[in-house]
């Protein structure tokens, strides 16, 4: 989408109207070239019943070339790959994605997210205390490296030593990336993360999802998957997903 111009979710203009440009006509010549993909058998067949996780074993077993994912799986396919198999010869690069029409590229970097403690929680006080715990170096070692004796240990001269286990998890037990800049990971990088989130930094904008948006994606999804495996005209699929959002509501215009 990013090579003819069209960003992901939403967009709003300065008068406060929101569009969805996967629903534009501008979308149609990506749907037409997905598709031609899809019949010349390049696109995988089953894209739309894949999950993350059956995309995720294709791409580590070769079998299809190039995903597109998070920044911080780069690191954690070529960590999986070497520890089943340090001699492999697999290595999972980020690309910085097509060049658009104007020549800028458009990379997709999805919600900023917050965390939130609910006005009737029970422990308000023992949730702001994680939060606080893990924004310390000891909550990030724990999202990153993991549980003291079962993931590392710590050797007579302070430096910590993954285990088997440890090695196994690949550094991720809900902290992937490290977001602390003051706090050094213990065992650097996961190999070509650095790299992949350049190509984010540069040239990546946040997406605007608002509460409308599992509803909107519902109708966009149903329909672009239509325009790719041929079942309707790119077209026509643009049509009906922008009628479909304008009688929803979902969008303005």
């Amino acid at each position: 989408m990013g090579a003819f111009g069209v960003k992901a979710r939403y967009v709003i203009d300065e008068q406060g109207r929101r569009t969805i440009p996967y629903a534009s006509d501008a979308a149609i010549p990506a749907y037409e070239w997905l598709n031609r993909l899809y019949r010349e058998g390049i696109l995988d067949p089953n894209f739309v019943t894949n999950s993350t996780s059956d995309f995720r074993n294709l791409f580590l077993a070769d079998r299809v070339g190039m995903v597109t994912y998070w920044d911080a799986w780069v690191g954690l396919f070529n960590a999986t790959r070497l520890n089943e198999d340090p001699g492999t010869e697999f290595r999972a690069v980020g690309i910085p994605g097509p060049s658009g029409p104007n020549g800028e590229r458009i990379l997709r970097r999805g919600d900023p997210s917050v965390w939130a403690i609910p006005a009737n929680a029970s422990n308000v006080e023992g949730a702001k205390k994680f939060l606080e715990f893990w924004h310390t170096e000891p909550g990030i070692i724990l999202g990153s490296v993991g549980v003291k004796g079962h993931d590392y240990i710590i050797n007579d001269d302070g430096r910590l030593e993954l285990t088997p286990i440890g090695r196994e998890h690949n550094l991720d037990h809900g902290v992937p990336r490290w977001y602390n800049t003051r706090v050094e990971p213990p065992f650097g990088y996961l190999p070509g993360v650095k790299e992949a989130e350049a190509y984010v930094n540069l040239y990546a904008s946040l997406e605007l999802s608002t509460a409308d948006w599992p509803r909107a994606e519902r109708i966009v999804n149903d329909y672009a998957f239509r325009a790719i495996t041929g079942e309707l005209s790119a077209a026509e699929a643009v049509r009906r997903i922008r009628d479909e959002l304008l009688r929803a509501r979902l969008i303005d215009y």
